[in-house]
């Protein structure tokens, strides 16, 4: 086997066959680190939002604060806590994470991203929002 050979036939192959399989790689492995990420992003903010739903019931339940106003413009406690609930429901009850598990094939690495930047915007609301919740709760104690 000549070195022209080499060079004309065998190598072409050769690299023919790793750009194939970094094509594959690339493109149509399943991205399990993102995968577990985003389970993990999902389970924090869901433990997140369980922790300020009790926290602001109980703020509500301690200051008889059902129908006073929390938001402006007319968003009272009451109607807020709902919402959160039904959010709650909908985005990230167990069925949904339950659903996403199942539904794993399906994803693709840049879905799965998307996803996670949307929990970990909700996650930063869901914190200030406590933040600011226990600040009032402070202040309505030392009255």
């Amino acid at each position: 086997m000549s070195l022209s050979f080499f060079l004309k036939v065998i190598l072409p192959i050769c690299l023919l066959i790793i750009a194939i399989f970094t094509f594959i790689k690339q493109f149509y492995s399943k991205p399990v680190e993102e995968f577990n990420h985003l389970k993990a992003q999902f389970k924090a903010t869901q433990k997140l939002s369980l922790e300020f739903q009790s926290e602001l019931e109980a703020l509500v339940s301690k200051y008889n604060a059902y129908n006073s106003i929390m938001f402006h413009p007319n968003i009272t406690y009451g109607a807020y806590l709902s919402q959160l609930k039904e959010s709650f429901k909908i985005n990230l009850s167990d069925e949904v994470y339950n659903q996403l598990l199942l539904d794993r094939a399906i994803y693709t690495k840049s879905n799965i991203e998307s996803f996670t930047r949307s929990l970990e915007a909700q996650f930063n609301e869901l914190l200030k929002l406590q933040n600011e919740a226990r600040i009032i709760a402070k202040s309505m104690d030392s009255n």
